[in-house]
C-alpha cells in the first residue's frame, strides 16, 4: 500500500486535531489571541505597519459583529430572504477581512518583518474566519 505525503498541518488544522484530542475551546482561543498579540506587537514597532494592523483589526471586529448579528437573525425567525441578505453581508465582510490580513502580511514582508503568522491563520477563507471567531475583546 502506497502512502501519500501529508504536509505539516497549518495551525487551524492543528486546532481541529487538538479539539479532537480533548483540548478545549479555551486553549484554541488562547492560541488565536497569542497570534493576534504577536501581530500587534510586531506592527506597533512601525507607524506604517500599525496603520495596516489597525485596519485589519477593525475588519476582524466588524466581521465578528456581522456573524453575531447573522446568528441572532437565524435564531430570530427571519425569512429565508432576510437570512440570505445577511449572509451576503457576512461574506463581503469576511472577504474584506481576509484582504486586510493579506495586505498586512505583504506589508510585513516588504518591511522585512516576520509574517509567518499569516500561514498560522490558515490558508483557506474558512480557516481564517474560524481564527477570527476565536478572538474576543480585541
Amino acid at each position: 500500500m502506497r502512502m501519500e505525503y501529508q504536509p505539516e498541518p497549518f495551525l487551524r488544522d492543528s486546532w481541529n486535531r487538538d479539539n479532537d484530542m480533548g483540548l478545549g475551546r479555551e486553549d484554541q482561543e488562547n492560541s488565536a489571541h497569542k497570534i493576534f498579540r504577536q501581530i500587534e506587537l510586531d506592527a506597533s514597532r512601525d507607524k506604517e505597519l500599525l496603520k495596516y494592523f489597525e485596519a485589519a483589526k477593525k475588519s476582524i471586529q466588524r466581521y465578528k459583529l456581522v456573524i453575531q448579528r447573522e446568528k441572532e437573525a437565524r435564531e430570530g425567525g427571519l425569512s429565508a430572504k432576510e437570512i440570505e441578505e445577511r449572509n451576503q453581508i457576512r461574506r463581503k465582510t469576511h472577504d474584506r477581512m481576509v484582504d486586510d490580513l493579506n495586505l498586512l502580511s505583504r506589508q510585513f514582508q516588504q518591511k522585512g518583518v516576520d509574517n509567518s503568522w499569516r500561514r498560522d491563520l490558515g490558508q483557506t477563507n474558512e480557516q481564517i474566519g474560524r481564527w477570527a471567531e476565536r478572538l474576543d475583546n480585541i
